[in-house]
């Protein structure tokens, strides 16, 4: 199927680093980036929440 898309869209695929890796590297590597994942969207809303904390204070202070 992959194939088929390159082959439709004129462009080529070159693997230049092929890694053999066994099924536990494997799944280390996607425990890790599901575990940087989440963590990245749990400090992401934390500093989204203290940014509309900031922005409400500004607010506040303008409008006095």
């Amino acid at each position: 199927m992959s194939n088929l898309l390159l082959t439709l869209f004129g462009t080529e695929l070159v693997i230049v680093f092929r890694v053999e890796s066994d099924y536990k590297q494997e799944i280390i590597d996607d425990m890790i980036a599901i575990i940087v994942h989440f963590s990245s969207r749990l400090h992401g809303k934390r500093r989204g929440g203290k940014k509309t904390t900031q922005i409400k204070h500004i607010l506040e202070d303008t409008e006095n």
